[in-house]
């Protein structure tokens, strides 16, 4: 008996490995559980560049690192190759590609369209030539964010500074947007407001790989006690996200404290009026009232959980007194109280994926506290 070629669901996923933890639970969900019939493509693109207008050598050297991030967390499947088979011996078995955008789209060049059953677009698609896109036939695009609102999105505009460099990002995003509403049948959205009330449970977290888990536990460590820039125009929204995440974590009455007193009965005895001062400094000019008052409570929270206080250089990891210690006390705060991390973000990419539309806020939260084994 003849055999013939199997022929592979194709699915494409616009991910920027290492700015967040969602990607790389993403593609850790997507290698879980679709292992048969798939052919699986994890596109790095080179996403938000130091430089808003870098060089292509500089962009490819970004996408690049990113490569290196999905090698480094997933050595078993990647460590040495570029592709993985679940099952080598399966004829069905799926085949899961690593690459580069700018690798992937010279593959298409020379190539008639490519038909995509599922494009997960988790991820901004800055730098990216709208022409390139045109080689792409998509049944259903799952789009992390919100496309009506593309301002209130970092996958759509809301990280592209106003600046010259700026306006031609948007221009690209809006001539992308042209390409792929042409090219797609069928458009799902995840609102960013929807899928901030989705967060990743730390039990999840936890039951991972170690090879995953410990970088993972690094870079949420890294958001835990870093504000981003005030200059950059993302930050003031961000810091209302990170207000919600880190004080869920506190205890009823250290939160009442903190909400309510300003801390002056389980912060202040032991930090003193750090906080009021740093976020003073890290804001300067920028005068919102509640902008400053978040970031004081946030600084409380941390010092609260880290047992470590900021220096006078900042909210990041490296301004802390003792970073060291203040990873270990978070790590062990974790452990004992099963807080929650960062929203589940592009994870739920999969979960639109898997349920052919994004359910309820019930339903995705059902799903992914089901993740962790009872």
């Amino acid at each position: 008996m003849s055999e013939f070629p199997l022929t592979l669901t194709k699915i494409v996923v616009f991910t920027d490995p290492g700015a967040e933890i969602d990607d790389e639970i993403l593609l850790h969900l997507l290698m879980k559980s679709e292992t048969k019939g798939k052919d699986i493509y994890f596109v790095c693109v080179p996403g938000i560049t130091p430089s808003y207008a870098p060089s292509i050598s500089e962009s490819k050297a970004k996408s690049e690192e990113r490569m290196r991030r999905v090698k480094a967390i997933f050595p078993e499947q990647f460590g040495s190759s570029d592709q993985w088979m679940p099952d080598p011996k399966d004829a069905t078995s799926s085949v899961f590609k690593l690459c580069t955008s700018h690798s992937f789209f010279e593959g298409l060049a020379s190539n008639p369209p490519t038909k995509v059953k599922t494009l997960l677009h988790v991820a901004p698609l800055w730098h990216v030539d709208p022409e390139h896109l045109q080689k792409l036939e998509i049944e259903t695009r799952i789009f992390m964010g919100d496309l009506q609102n593309p301002d209130l999105s970092i996958n759509g505009t809301k990280a592209m500074p106003q600046c010259t460099e700026g306006d031609q990002l948007r221009e690209n995003y809006r001539r992308q947007e042209l390409v792929l509403q042409a090219n797609t049948e069928k458009t799902i959205n995840i609102p960013s407001r929807f899928a901030r009330q989705v967060p990743t449970p730390f039990a999840f977290v936890d039951t991972l790989p170690e090879t995953m888990k410990t970088p993972l536990l690094g870079t949420a460590f890294a958001q835990f006690v870093g504000r981003p820039d005030p200059s950059l125009s993302w930050a003031k929204d961000i810091s209302v996200v990170n207000h919600a995440t880190i004080l869920k974590m506190l205890p009823s009455d250290v939160l009442y404290d903190i909400l309510v007193t300003q801390g002056k009965n389980t912060v202040y005895p032991s930090i003193g009026d750090t906080p009021t001062h740093q976020t003073t400094r890290f804001l300067a000019t920028i005068t919102d009232h509640d902008y400053h008052v978040r970031l004081q409570q946030i600084a409380q929270a941390v010092y609260y959980i880290t047992q470590v206080k900021y220096t006078n250089d900042g909210f990041h990891q490296d301004a802390l007194e003792n970073k060291e210690l203040a990873k270990e006390n978070w790590c062990a705060y974790l452990q004992q109280h099963r807080c929650n991390l960062s929203p589940f973000y592009d994870g739920l990419a999969w979960v639109v994926m898997k349920e052919g539309e994004l359910p309820d806020l019930k339903r995705c939260n059902d799903i992914v506290q089901g993740l962790t084994p009872s």
